[in-house]
């Protein structure tokens, strides 16, 4: 098993298709890199800095990311599915096409986050921050969106099939009810 130094060290030297599979890579600075379709599979990622990064079509399945900032990172069609993101800072990044199924991203703060499209099936988002948030066409079919704040968000032909609302703040919110069924 590699030390954490050298995994960081290989990611810095935007290897393609790398594979950290259950590494702990807790605190680490890892932002602004190129980590694209790169492999973390049950990493432990809690409070790593990965602002900016290029995750896209990166696997992060299982991975801990608890409190890591991840602000301003594209993490465009990312598998994040049973991901644990809670209270992890997610604003200004695209997670437009992520799989989100099933990931735990509470009192997570997605503002002004790209949302497009993405799989949130069965999600926590409870006390979530999604203000300005886009979510047009999303699937959260059974997710739970309760204290969530979607003020401002765009909901177009997001499925909300199922999903729980409870004390959840709607104000200003772009909604239709074209595929709410």
């Amino acid at each position: 098993m590699k030390t954490k130094e050298e995994i960081i060290e290989l990611l810095r030297t935007d290897i393609q298709a790398f594979n950290a599979y259950r590494q702990e890579l807790i605190e680490q600075e890892i932002y602004d890199l190129d980590l694209n379709h790169v492999g973390l599979r049950h990493t432990n990622l809690s409070r790593a800095n990965l602002s900016g990064a290029n995750l896209r079509g990166a696997i992060l399945y299982y991975a801990n990311l608890r409190n890591a900032d991840l602000s301003g990172a594209d993490l465009r069609n990312t598998d994040l599915q049973n991901a644990y993101l809670g209270n992890a800072i997610l604003w200004n990044s695209d997670l437009s096409g992520a799989n989100l199924w099933n990931a735990n991203l509470y009192n997570a703060n997605l503002y002004n986050a790209d949302l497009w499209s993405a799989d949130l099936r069965g999600a926590i988002l409870r006390d979530a921050k999604l203000r300005c948030a886009n979510l047009s066409n999303a699937d959260l079919r059974g997710a739970s969106l309760t204290f969530t704040d979607l003020r401002n968000a765009n909901l177009k032909g997001t499925n909300l099939w199922d999903a729980k609302l409870d004390i959840t703040n709607l104000s200003d919110t772009n909604l239709d009810k074209k595929q709410n069924k």
